[in-house]
């Protein structure tokens, strides 16, 4: 009722929606009725005035986990270290490279001590995410990458506005790894050397050394030191940035078989790797000094 008197509202036409295929096609199923181009989103990160590290009692680390990380042993390494440890799983689909979880948030990014990219491909955070990653570099963050088939060439990094950080100059081909030396090469051409024990590594056993079957092929960049080789090629490489944090780039992989007959163990399965990998996170983070 409207002021007192009954009222009814008639509609001459019953309309129960369009038939169909997105409700913008001409009945040739085929002829859009409306043409219109998609306006470009325009994102802006929202800094806060000033960006630093803020450190705790409690070593604080991020994995993004993708494919194969696990056999690195980074959190049997960061349990040695009483560390606390969130995880983002990676993963990949129609809609490209995803990840479950990441500090979008910059309290949460600065207060890490190391960020550790394993196997997971860096465009999952997005144009936001990646301009995050890299404040997060240049004001004293740690980061450490580790080899796969979604990481280096495959990874996105060549992409992600962090090439001034990194140790390494990324190829491009999404076919980077490679064999350490040739296959008439003696099997000693493989094995891990350290390059420079007084960084990270004192005191690491390392009476049986391991070897590495496959690695990112890469060329070092200025200012980067080695710190371990597989053979004649660089398995691990470092540098430390302006702002004081220290990037990390493993390139060895976990890919090849472990056969019976010989002598020396793959790295990842070298008695040694835990404590190996505890070690280099401990100097990441600033731990033990250079």
């Amino acid at each position: 009722e409207r002021a007192g008197k009954p009222f009814e509202e008639r509609y001459p036409v019953f309309f129960p929606g369009s038939y169909g295929y997105g409700d913008n096609v001409q009945q040739d199923m085929t002829t859009p009725l409306i043409r219109s181009t998609r306006p470009q989103k325009h994102q802006e990160l929202m800094r806060p005035a000033k960006i630093e590290r803020t450190r705790g009692h409690r070593l604080k680390v991020f994995i993004l986990k993708g494919l194969n990380a696990d056999q690195y042993q980074l959190e049997e390494a960061l349990t040695l270290l009483g560390a606390e440890v969130s995880i983002g799983a990676y993963s990949i689909g129609q809609e490209g490279p995803r990840t479950t979880d990441f500090p979008f948030d910059y309290e949460a990014l600065m207060s890490c001590d190391t960020i550790v990219v394993a196997n997971a491909n860096v465009q999952c955070l997005g144009k936001l995410g990646l301009e995050m990653l890299g404040d997060y570099a240049t004001h004293g963050g740690n980061l450490l990458f580790l080899g796969g088939k979604s990481a280096y060439g495959s990874g996105g990094l060549a992409e992600a506005g962090l090439a001034g950080l990194l140790p390494v100059v990324i190829r491009t081909s999404l076919f980077d790894i490679i064999r350490p030396g040739t296959r008439a090469a003696t099997r000693d051409e493989a094995v891990l050397r350290l390059s420079d024990s007084q960084l990270a590594f004192q005191g690491l056993n390392m009476k049986s050394l391991p070897t590495c079957r496959y690695l990112h092929d890469a060329n070092i960049a200025p200012g980067a030191k080695i710190l371990v080789t597989a053979g004649n090629k660089p398995f691990l490489v470092a540098k430390e940035n302006d702002g004081g944090g220290r990037v990390a780039c493993l390139l060895g992989t976990t890919y090849g078989p472990f056969l019976e007959r010989e002598t020396r163990p793959p790295f990842q399965k070298w008695s040694g790797w835990t404590d190996f990998m505890s070690r280099l996170l401990k100097w990441l983070a600033r731990g033990s000094t250079a």
